[in-house]
């Protein structure tokens, strides 16, 4: 069973380490110059703004985990002693981690806001409250579930890391409009799950539990995920999605700033 946490969790930090912690890192700078000349509400909508980014980038991330957890494992792991029923139980885990994705990126992104106000304190104080809540989730959890309760308790815990560190913050500094954002949100969740289908309807024409077939599954997955990218980001494209023109402005080297409705 610690195996297969140390493998699903390699698999949550590749979206993690790749976009999110780079917004949550590069968005400190521009928080803390606007925290230092008082301008609390351009402060405001460039917090919510990283946070609709990452959620745009992140909730996606999650529904292609969830989905195609099965062919990802299985090329990149089964093989010698990882057996199809090693698979199985890996993806258990990482159903359940994929599920907090979204609470981990949001965490990522507003802990900078924390420190651009100088209170490293009150992340400090969330993170003990979280880590005993973690605690108490996988007595609670590992028992039904086994090791894959363990994975769904870091899921919830970080559920509650964010909604304390976003109840403190409004405290602090006031509304933060972060109801605006559940429209951009809701969304992309309905977008993502739109990829998810293609991406289930693409990857399973075949069997993966059958051994070899390497070449194969190489190209199914990757027209799996290929299809479903192009799904999404059609989609956010048909819908006009602001954060999809602040990434076209990304890859330009075009300078920008938070991009309105």
């Amino acid at each position: 069973s610690i195996s297969y946490l140390f493998y699903a969790s390699r698999l949550l930090e590749f979206p993690l380490g790749i976009f999110v912690f780079a917004i949550g890192t590069a968005v400190l700078p521009s928080l803390s110059s606007l925290a230092a000349e008082g301008k609390q509400s351009e402060l405001k909508e460039t917090f919510v703004f990283a946070l609709r980014l990452a959620m745009f980038i992140v909730i996606p991330a999650m529904i292609g985990l969830v989905v195609l957890r099965i062919p990802i494992i299985n090329l990149l792991f089964e093989r010698g002693s990882f057996t199809p029923h090693d698979t199985i139980q890996t993806s258990a885990a990482l159903f359940y981690y994929a599920l907090g994705l979204w609470a981990i990126a949001g965490v990522r992104v507003t802990v900078p806001l924390f420190y651009s106000l100088h209170d490293a304190k009150t992340p400090v104080l969330v993170g003990i409250m979280t880590v005993v809540a973690n605690i108490l989730f996988s007595l609670l959890l590992m028992g039904p579930l086994q090791h894959g309760g363990l994975a769904l308790a870091t899921t919830l815990a970080s559920a509650v890391n964010l909604f304390f560190l976003l109840l403190l913050l409004r405290r602090k500094i006031g509304p933060l409009g972060i109801k605006a954002t559940l429209g951009s949100v809701a969304r992309a969740l309905l977008s993502s799950l739109a990829m998810g289908l293609v991406a289930h309807a693409v990857c399973f024409h075949i069997d993966w539990t059958t051994p070899g077939m390497t070449i194969t599954k190489i190209l199914y997955l990757g027209s799996a995920v290929g299809g479903g990218v192009g799904a999404y980001f059609g989609l956010a494209f048909l819908l006009r999605f602001p954060e999809l023109t602040y990434l076209k402005y990304i890859f330009r080297k075009k300078p920008s700033g938070p991009v309105r409705d």
